[in-house]
């Protein structure tokens, strides 16, 4: 397998693993925190700190590992991510771990995977565990303190960056996010990786919903109803291989985003860390900006407007200028063959 491959199977592994284990927590976590209900807030709590575990099952899927692989490659990930301390001999877990070594870990892990199985052979019930359970899990938790500080940094500079110039980072944030996530990369990996946080998580999350908005629309009509609505529901992937082969339908796009994020900015649109990238997913952006707002009417139209009546008026004007105007693309460009 080549390392492009093997990265991008990391990757959508980690997606995986993000997914599954942080979506209770941006939907029900501040609902259930505002409700006072503990026990549901606490169940949202364990399932955010398996994150690294997941992650490397995440991988460990994508691969096609063996089942014993698929754990040692978890344990090792779970140890890299730096989430796990000692506190008067007991164990903490504390939040997420960095998720950004965790997918280094499952890396390393992955590549002692391919080279150590045919060593081992009759002993790798023995030797694996040891080897890449413990071996790249001590790896990893010796890189945590360099990719922390470098995570941090980014995160740092965006914060500031997002202080001096808000309308613009807010654009700008929202066009790259709504690249990334018809991209092989994961929005919420990333977000999450760079703790963005505030405004620039709601940008993030408006560019995601200028994707998703614009992406339907157009291809509307080349589409069955089913493959339509998809990049709404959650995979706007979907349309990766028509970007690959024709990168200027991101344009309508990434025009529609710019302005979402200015606004979003304009109208101080938030979110977490752990909401960013999900756009209109779930309701996860929504929710999360009006959880950083109020609950009221005014708000509920503000956020309304702003995630979906404002996306898919832009998405028509931008289609209609690109596609029908100026004939930058074609509809046919949006065709999605499975």
């Amino acid at each position: 397998m080549r390392l492009k491959e093997l990265i991008f199977k990391i990757l959508n592994g980690m997606s995986l693993g993000i997914v599954a284990t942080l979506i209770p927590s941006a939907i029900l976590g501040e609902i259930a925190k505002s409700l006072n209900l503990i026990s549901i807030l606490n169940l949202t709590r364990i399932s955010t700190s398996l994150l690294p575990f997941a992650i490397g099952t995440g991988v460990s899927y994508q691969l096609s590992f063996t089942p014993l692989e698929s754990i040692c490659v978890s344990v090792a990930t779970f140890i890299g991510s730096g989430i796990v301390s000692f506190v008067n001999g007991n164990i903490v877990l504390s939040g997420t771990g960095d998720v950004v070594n965790a997918g280094v870990t499952s890396l390393i892990a992955s590549l002692a995977i391919y080279f150590f199985r045919d060593k081992v052979k009759g002993l790798s019930m023995v030797a694996l565990p040891v080897v890449i359970s413990i071996a790249v899990g001590w790896i990893g938790l010796t890189l945590l303190p360099l990719v922390s500080k470098v995570n941090g940094a980014i995160g740092t500079t965006i914060e500031e960056v997002v202080k001096m110039q808000p309308l613009l980072t807010g654009g700008i944030i929202a066009v790259i996010f709504s690249i990334l996530i018809i991209s092989p990369f994961s929005t919420v990996g990333i977000a999450l990786a760079v703790n963005l946080s505030g405004i620039a998580a709601g940008a993030a999350n408006l560019g995601v919903c200028a994707a998703a908005f614009g992406l339907a629309l157009a291809g509307l009509k080349v589409n069955p109803i089913g493959i339509t609505l998809v990049p709404v529901l959650g995979s706007a992937k979907i349309q990766m291989a028509n970007f690959v082969k024709n990168p200027l339908i991101i344009v309508p796009i990434v025009t529609n985003a710019f302005l979402l994020g200015v606004l979003g900015a304009a109208f101080n649109i938030e979110g977490t860390a752990f909401s960013a990238g999900f756009g209109i997913s779930g309701l996860i952006g929504p929710i999360n900006a009006l959880n950083h707002m109020s609950w009221d009417f005014k708000n509920i139209t503000i956020v309304f407007v702003l995630f979906v009546v404002l996306p898919i008026i832009f998405s028509y004007i931008f289609n209609f200028i690109f596609i029908n105007k100026l004939v930058l693309i074609k509809e046919e460009d949006y065709k999605v063959s499975i």
